[in-house]
Order: C-alpha cells, then sequence, then structure tokens
C-alpha cells in the first residue's frame, strides 16, 4: 500500500502595499484642520475686513432695491417727508445735515434697517435714532441714485447705482 503523506499547504497571507481608505481620510481631515488654521494664522483681521465689506455691498443693494421700489411705486419719484434725495453725498441718519431716510423705507420697503457693520457710532434703534454709516445722493445730471459706504476698509469704495 501506498502511504501518502499529505502536507499542509500553508497558505500566508501576503501584506497588501498601499494604504486602507480609514487611513487616507484620517490624513486629509488632519490636512483640512491643519489647512484652516494656517489661512486664519496668514491675516485673519484682512479675511474679517473683507467679510464686512462684503456685508456692506449687499446692505447697499437693500436699500437701493427699497429705495427704486419707491421709486416704482410713485411714479418715478421719490416720496419721502424728508424731501427729495439730496444731489451731493449725504449720511443716511436722523441729525443736523443727514438725510433721514428710514421712515420713508422702513416697513413698507425694508423689514430690517442695515447699518455699517463695523463703523463707530453707527446703529439702528428705531426711526428717530439712527445712523446707517451710509451715504445717499441722487445725481442731478443722470438722475441715478447712488448709496455709498464711505467706511469701506481695505481701501475699497463700494457703491452701488441705479
Amino acid at each position: 500500500m501506498f502511504l501518502f503523506f499529505l502536507k499542509a499547504k500553508s497558505y500566508k497571507l501576503k501584506a497588501e502595499r498601499g494604504f486602507t481608505l480609514l487611513e487616507v481620510l484620517v490624513v486629509l481631515a488632519i490636512i483640512a484642520v491643519v489647512g484652516a488654521v494656517v489661512l486664519m494664522l496668514i491675516n485673519p483681521s484682512a479675511r474679517f475686513a473683507k467679510s464686512r465689506n462684503n456685508e456692506r455691498a449687499a446692505d447697499l443693494n437693500v436699500i437701493l432695491n427699497a429705495v427704486s421700489q419707491n421709486i416704482a411705486d410713485n411714479k418715478g419719484s421719490f416720496s419721502c417727508s424728508a424731501g427729495y434725495l439730496p444731489s451731493t453725498s449725504t449720511r443716511m441718519a436722523v441729525g443736523l445735515g443727514d438725510y433721514d431716510i428710514v421712515p420713508c423705507l422702513f416697513p413698507t420697503y425694508l423689514v430690517v434697517v442695515p447699518y455699517d457693520p463695523n463703523g463707530e457710532g453707527v446703529f439702528y434703534t428705531s426711526t428717530s435714532s439712527y445712523d446707517s454709516g451710509y451715504d445717499i445722493f441722487q445725481d442731478s445730471v443722470t438722475g441715478r441714485v447712488i448709496i455709498e459706504a464711505p467706511l469701506a476698509e481695505l481701501s475699497e469704495t463700494i457703491s452701488a447705482t441705479r
């Protein structure tokens, strides 16, 4: 009789080369966190100033839309108890030399009264107590309404015209 010796075949698990999905995800998460920290450390004040400038531009468009709607509702002329829009750049605020526009726009055309996000002395308490930090005028030649943000940062000029 023939004896067969059965040899147990040994199977070795070969280590695969490369990374697991979990390892790759952990590395990507670490890179994202470090990148965000470095980005903030580079120049956070400029990033915050840019953010405030973006808010100013959005505020100007909101006010300009409200003024345009008032003009459209009044057959082409701005209706306000403060009188005609000024022909030179004038602060939208309550006070001597300012243009008191908020009672003409809030609450009919504005849900919230926007004001400069970082200006000193800029505030809104009520329609009789506010300083928007923004200027408005109507060009006497073209008839266009122009709203400006004189407190803009980073040497930017921010205005909206319609």
